[in-house]
C-alpha cells in the first residue's frame, strides 16, 4: 500500500502543473461544449452508431468509434475541466497499478520488476498528452483496459473458459469501445504467448485461449465498415480519399515516424513531436520520404526478427519491444489519419517502455535507474509546465513544425481570434516566405492587417488580397474574402466583378454558394446559383442553409414539388431553422393548404417571437379563415 501511495504522490508532483491549464487543441468543442455529450440518448446511441456526428469544430474521422469514453465523458462532464483532468490523473495511476500487477502475473521470480516497470510509467513524459489533454483519454482508458484484459488473460491461461478468462474477453471488448486502436490488444496477447510460452504446453491450447480474443476486433472492422459506408453515401468519398493520400504512402510516412517513438520511449530529452510532421487533408500530398522509409523499414524488420527469434535469456527486453511496438501497428499503416506526430499514440505501449526500462535497473547500479527516473519526473513535470500556459505550447508546435506553414496559420489565428493581430502578422509574416499552401497563409495575413484597424495596415491589406486574387483565382477562401470585404466597403461594382467570375461556378465553399445564389435569385438566370448550390451540397450535403437555399431558387422558378423537398431536407438536419418553416410555410400557402402554412408560420413564430413575416402570415390566414366562415 505504501509503494501505490507514492505512486500516487509521485504522480501528483509531475501533473499538477498541469491541471490548471487552458482547454488544449479539441477539448474545448470535443468535450466542455459538445451537446452531444449532454445529451443521454445520444452517448446511448453511440455504442450503436459507427460515426457518430462531431462537434462542431471537431474534425472527427469516420472510424473514430469511441462510445465507452464518450459515457465517461458525458458521465464527468459535471465536474468541469479541471474534475476531468483530475479522473484523467486517477487513471493514470490505475494504469500504473495495472502495470504493477501485469509485470508480476507474467514474470513472479523477478523480484522489483514490477516496481520499476510501474515507476517508468508513471513519470515518463510520453504519457503527458494522453493525460493532461483531456480529449485523449480515450488513449488512457484504452491502455488501462488492455493491461487488466492482459494481466486477466495471463493469470486465467490453465483455467480456459474459468471467471478470469471471461473477465479478460468483457475487459478486451470494452477496450475496443474505448479506442478503435484497442484492435491491436490481440497482438500484444500474441507477443506474450509467443515470447513467454511454454516448449511443453501444446499449441491447440494456445490457439483456444487466444482466438476468441482475435475475434474482437472483428467489432472494429464491422463499424468502421459502415462508418466507410455512411462517409460514401455521404461525400462520395470513404476515408482514404478523406485523408488525401493511399494507405501505402501513409505507411511510408509512418515509419521514420515509429522510430523517432522508440527513440522518444528511451531518451525523451527534450520532448519535442507534437506536430512533428503533419499530412493535412484538402490539399496536395507530397511524395512519402522514400529513402528514410526504407530505412527505418529494415532497421524495423531487424528488431521485429530480434523480438521474435532472438535468445529467450533476453526474452523480457523482447517482450518489452513487442508490447511497444503492437499498439502503434493499427494506427500506422492501416486507418489514415491527418495528424501523425503525436505522443499520446504510444501511451499504450508505454508498458514495453516500462519493462524494457525495469530489465535494465535490476541489472544495473542501484542509483543509476534511480536517477534515470528523477530526470524523467523533471521532463513530465516541465512537459505538464509547458501545457498549463497554452500559448507557450503553440509556438512550440510552431517551432518543431518550422516545414509546415499550415501550422504557422493555426496558431496566428488562435492569436487573431485572442485579439492579438500584432502578434499574428508577426507570425504570418514568417511563414509567407515558405512557397506551399501560400493562399491559406496570405488568407490569414489579410485578416490581421485588416483587424489591426490602421489606415496603412488596411492599405496593405487590399494590395495583399489584390495580388491573391490574381495568383489564386479559383480559391474559394480567397474569393470569400474578396466578397466578405467588398460588401463592408459597399462597392457594388467590384461585388459584380466577383460575382460574373467563372471560378465561382465551381467552388464549393458553402458561404460563397450561398452568397452566389442570393446574387442569382432574382436575375434572369436563377439556374445559375442552383448549379452551384447543388455542387456545395454535393461536398457539404449535411449543411441545412444549403438545402433552404436551394428551396428559394427552386421555388423562383415554379419547381414548387422540389422546392417543398428542400425545405423538408433542410428542416430534417435543422429542425430549429425559422426562416425554413417561413419560406415552407409561404409555399403551402401558394397550394392552398392553409393548416399546413400555418403550422409552419406558428412553428417559425415558436422559434423566433420576433419573428415579423410569421406573424402577419398567421394573420392572414386568420382573415382568411373568418372571410371563409
Amino acid at each position: 500500500m505504501r509503494f501505490r501511495l507514492a505512486l500516487l504522490a509521485l504522480i501528483a508532483f509531475c501533473y499538477l502543473p498541469g491541471l490548471a491549464s487552458p482547454a488544449a487543441y479539441d477539448d474545448l468543442y470535443g468535450v466542455l461544449l459538445n451537446p452531444r455529450l449532454k445529451d443521454a440518448s445520444a452517448v446511448a446511441k453511440g455504442f450503436r452508431d459507427p460515426a457518430p456526428v462531431p462537434p462542431e469544430g471537431v474534425r472527427t474521422p469516420g472510424y473514430a468509434w469511441r462510445p465507452l469514453t464518450e459515457a465517461s465523458f458525458a458521465l464527468n462532464l459535471w465536474a468541469g475541466l479541471q474534475g476531468l483532468r483530475i479522473l484523467n490523473i486517477l487513471l493514470h495511476w490505475g494504469s500504473c497499478l495495472a502495470v504493477l500487477w501485469v509485470v508480476a502475473q507474467l514474470f513472479p521470480a523477478e523480484r522489483h520488476l514490477g516496481r520499476w516497470a510501474a515507476l517508468c510509467f508513471a513519470v515518463h513524459p510520453l504519457g503527458v498528452a494522453a493525460v493532461t489533454y483531456v480529449y485523449q483519454r480515450f488513449t488512457g482508458l484504452e491502455a488501462l483496459l488492455a493491461f487488466l484484459t492482459l494481466g486477466l488473460y495471463w493469470t486465467a491461461r490453465g483455467k480456459t473458459w474459468g471467471g478470469r478468462y471471461l473477465g479478460a474477453l468483457a475487459c478486451g471488448l470494452l477496450t475496443m469501445m474505448a479506442k478503435e486502436t484497442g484492435a491491436t490488444l490481440p497482438l500484444m496477447l500474441a507477443a506474450v504467448e509467443w515470447i513467454l510460452r511454454d516448449p511443453v504446453e501444446p499449441a491447440r491450447a494456445v490457439w483456444k485461449r487466444w482466438l476468441p480474443f482475435a475475434c474482437l476486433p472483428l467489432l472494429v472492422l464491422i463499424q468502421v465498415h459502415r462508418a466507410e459506408l455512411l462517409q460514401v453515401a455521404a461525400s462520395g468519398e470513404g476515408l482514404a480519399a478523406m485523408a488525401g493520400f493511399r494507405r501505402s504512402d501513409y505507411a511510408l510516412i509512418q515509419l521514420p515516424m515509429v522510430m523517432r517513438y522508440l527513440g522518444f520511449a528511451a531518451f525523451p530529452f527534450p520532448l519535442r513531436f507534437v506536430f512533428d510532421r503533419i499530412v493535412h487533408a484538402g490539399v496536395e500530398i507530397p511524395p512519402p520520404p522514400l529513402g528514410p522509409a526504407l530505412a527505418s523499414g529494415a532497421l524495423l524488420l531487424g528488431l521485429l526478427a530480434w523480438t521474435l527469434f532472438g535468445p529467450r535469456k533476453h526474452r523480457l527486453p523482447r517482450l518489452g519491444l513487442a508490447l511497444f511496438l503492437a499498439p502503434l501497428a493499427l494506427e500506422s499503416s492501416v486507418f489514415p489519419t491527418v495528424h501523425v506526430g503525436w505522443t499520446y499514440r504510444c501511451y499504450p505501449g508505454l508498458l514495453g517502455a516500462g519493462l524494457v526500462f525495469a530489465w535494465a535497473a535490476t541489472r544495473i547500479r542501484a542509483w543509476m535507474p534511480g536517477m534515470a527516473l528523477v530526470l524523467l519526473a523533471c521532463a513530465a513535470w516541465g512537459e505538464n509546465r509547458l501545457w498549463s500556459r497554452q500559448a507557450d505550447l503553440l509556438c512550440r508546435d510552431v517551432r518543431n513544425a518550422f516545414h509546415d506553414p499550415l501550422t504557422w496559420r493555426g496558431v496566428a489565428e488562435g492569436y487573431l481570434t485572442r485579439g492579438h493581430p500584432k502578434e499574428s502578422l508577426g507570425l504570418m509574416t514568417q511563414a509567407l516566405r515558405f512557397p506551399c499552401h501560400t493562399a491559406r497563409l496570405r488568407e490569414t495575413a489579410i485578416r490581421a492587417l485588416l483587424a489591426q484597424g490602421k489606415p496603412e495596415a488596411t492599405v496593405q491589406a487590399h494590395g495583399l488580397l489584390a495580388r491573391s486574387l490574381q495568383d489564386f483565382p479559383q480559391d474559394p477562401d480567397i474569393l470569400w474574402l474578396a466578397v466578405e470585404e467588398a460588401e463592408r466597403l459597399g462597392e457594388p461594382q467590384r461585388l459584380a466583378r466577383l460575382a460574373s467570375r467563372e471560378a465561382l461556378v465551381q467552388v464549393p465553399r458553402p458561404e460563397l454558394a450561398l452568397w452566389f445564389a442570393d446574387r442569382h435569385a432574382g436575375s434572369s438566370d436563377p439556374a445559375g446559383g442552383e448549379a452551384v448550390l447543388r455542387r456545395s451540397l454535393g461536398q457539404y450535403p449535411l449543411h441545412p442553409q444549403l438545402w433552404e437555399s436551394l428551396g428559394r431558387v427552386q421555388a423562383s422558378q415554379g419547381h414548387l414539388d422540389e422546392a417543398e423537398r428542400s425545405y423538408r431536407r433542410a428542416l430534417a438536419l435543422f429542425p430549429g431553422f425559422a426562416q425554413a418553416h417561413l419560406n415552407l410555410g409561404a409555399l403551402l400557402f401558394h397550394r392552398k393548404d392553409l393548416e399546413g402554412a400555418e403550422a409552419e408560420f406558428r412553428q417559425a413564430l415558436r422559434l423566433d417571437p420576433g419573428y415579423t413575416k410569421a406573424r402577419e402570415n398567421l394573420e392572414r390566414i386568420a382573415g382568411l379563415k373568418g372571410a371563409g366562415r
